[in-house]
């Protein structure tokens, strides 16, 4: 509500013991970086969450719609993520490998099941997202292939499939050993 202000004044309510007062409040401007470390303008009174959590009943019906919410939510995010890292926007710093997953799950251990839990599935949206895109030893490589096949009419040719294989490969093991370097400098250089 604050950030969709656009500046002007808000009312709030505040319950107190014998009546209810209402104030107005006009948000400032003040520059601070998004998730994806961009200088954005954010409206602010003054106020910030507390971090508490609240947890809901949702029913069966109501599970599942905010379980796909969430679910498009995080997919959207991560799409954005990686194009934000091809474009240089965010810095290939943030990929972590395995080191790093199994920090951010002690991390989440500690601070209970439910962010555990969640964490989980945020692994698993990212992973499945990744296996999607068109690399050719992936999932998403292979429905490539089938795309040019349906386009063409004929199925792409088998040399050509191992050379785009092969680079699939070289892909992943580089990428592979980036993130491993990512996690080994942040361990001992941070």
């Amino acid at each position: 509500m604050i950030q969709e202000s656009g500046g002007r004044p808000l009312t709030f309510s505040v319950p107190l013991p014998c009546l209810t007062r209402a104030y107005k409040i006009t948000p400032t401007s003040r520059m601070s970086k998004n998730i994806f470390g961009e200088d954005v303008a954010r409206y602010i009174i003054g106020i910030a969450s507390a971090g508490d959590v609240e947890n809901r009943e949702l029913g069966l019906f109501g599970s599942f719609t905010e379980s796909f919410k969430q679910t498009y939510h995080i997919s959207k995010l991560t799409v954005l993520s990686i194009a934000k890292m091809i474009q240089g926007t965010i810095s290939s710093k943030n990929l972590g490998g395995p080191i790093m997953i199994a920090e951010m799950a002690g991390q989440q251990v500690r601070q209970g099941t439910t962010s555990f839990v969640f964490f989980i599935a945020l692994l698993s949206i990212n992973l499945a997202i990744i296996n999607f895109l068109p690399i050719p030893v992936l999932d998403g490589g292979h429905i490539l292939f089938f795309l040019i096949e349906a386009v063409t009419g004929r199925p792409v040719k088998t040399r050509t499939r191992e050379i785009a294989q092969q680079a699939g490969i070289f892909i992943l093991v580089m990428l592979m050993i980036f993130v491993f370097y990512n996690d080994i400098t942040r361990i001992f250089f941070s």
